[in-house]
């Protein structure tokens, strides 16, 4: 049980120092998204519920730390985790290739929806082949990164996989 507060503290120091850490010399466009790999794991080992809290909990504490939309942070992973939850139908979430197939698809799918609701909104944001290309290239890093931090959390917390 002491994962999902390892998750909480991890992330809650990542979300508060991720933009020092881009800043301070780290790639801007290669930003792997530990909120989306923690809340899979949650899914997979906890539940869907305490994935969910997880997942909306984390988007606010972002709203409430940045100067955007209250709620929008909260909406883009409350979509990547049921884009995560109804991949599960589809893929095995325990498997290392479902593992980076569906933590890549939720990232994705979570920053092309992020400029279309900026667009919505019309704050000057375009949707580029690049920009395409630089989420890809983002999401495919956090879905390779997803299996290790799978692999460390089991080994800390030894405990059977349940089925979502």
């Amino acid at each position: 049980m002491i994962i999902p507060i390892i998750a909480w503290v991890i992330s809650l120091f990542y979300i508060l120092n991720k933009g020092n850490l881009i800043k301070g010399g780290g790639p801007g466009f290669l930003d792997i998204d530990l909120v989306t790999i923690f809340m899979c794991y949650l899914l997979v080992r906890h539940g869907s519920t305490a994935a969910v809290v997880f997942a909306f909990v984390q988007g606010i504490l972002i709203d409430v730390f940045s100067a955007g939309l209250l709620g929008m942070s909260a909406l883009l992973y409350l979509i990547a985790f049921f884009c995560v939850y109804f991949g599960c139908r589809l893929l095995d979430l325990l498997s290392p290739r479902g593992q980076v197939i569906l933590v890549a698809s939720a990232v994705f799918l979570r920053r092309i929806v992020f400029v279309l609701i900026l667009e919505a909104f019309s704050l000057k944001v375009t949707l580029s082949f690049s920009s395409i290309t630089l989420f890809a290239i983002s999401a495919i890093a956090t879905g390779i990164v997803a299996v290790p931090v799978f692999v460390v959390f089991d080994r800390l917390e030894r405990t059977p996989a349940r089925r979502v």
